[in-house]
């Protein structure tokens, strides 16, 4: 609220309690007085217009009446209360999948399948490519177009030529690492990335994401 503002909310309110006060006052004054009637100039009048005036905006004919202690009164200095809204807010809560969730999610087995899957893939591809092997498992456990385990998203016909012996391979130190990673921290690819395919070309009927040492992930 501006300085202005502040000074003609004082006002309107002294300007009340004396309308108030005034009121009252003509009320009782003829039963104190008797038989004496109230002439004219017992009464506030509001000043005649002159050149002084007119260039005045007196919004309201009572303040005319205001005492001089009033209208010399600083009011910028004056403190009005503060009255505070309260606003109901809504705390929406976002359903945010934290590691220790995303981790919780696999079991032993998930990791020990998915750490011999990415290394019989791209064991000799690199730490990296492994990473995007076992995203692609991820991802497709994730979508609605593949089984929802681990287990059958790599047993699945006609998908991972490995499945029927990637188990009996021992995985290297590296495969367990990014098996445990993704388990812990979520696919590293985007979740529309459901492909890889070697020999440096992708899935037919699929575009190319990104190529890794001749292993290709596509969508």
């Amino acid at each position: 609220m501006t300085k202005e503002e502040r000074k003609e909310q004082i006002k309107e309110r002294c300007c009340l309690a004396m309308a108030l006060g005034w009121g009252a006052f003509a009320l009782i004054f003829p039963y104190v007085m008797g038989d004496r009637i109230l002439d004219d100039s017992m009464f506030i009048k509001e000043p005649e217009e002159t050149e002084e005036t007119e260039s005045a905006a007196v919004e309201c004919s009572i303040y005319a009446g205001l005492p001089d202690y009033l209208n010399n009164v600083d009011y910028s200095t004056i403190e009005l209360p503060v009255v505070v809204e309260e606003v109901e807010t809504q705390v929406v809560e976002e359903a945010i999948e934290t590691p220790e969730e995303e981790c919780s999610r696999w079991s032993n087995e998930d990791y020990e399948r998915l750490a011999h899957l990415a290394y019989c893939e791209a064991g000799s591809q690199g730490y990296e490519c492994m990473l995007y092997v076992c995203s692609v498992v991820i991802n497709r456990v994730n979508s609605d177009r593949y089984p929802d385990t681990i287990e059958e998203v790599i047993n699945q016909a006609g998908q991972y030529s490995v499945k029927g012996y990637y188990m009996s391979r021992t995985p290297s130190e590296s495969a367990y690492y990014a098996a445990e990673e993704i388990l812990t921290n979520g696919s590293y690819l985007p979740d529309y990335v459901l492909y890889q395919h070697g020999n440096g070309r992708a899935v037919q009927g699929t575009t190319v994401y990104e190529e890794i040492n001749g292993e290709v992930f596509s969508y």
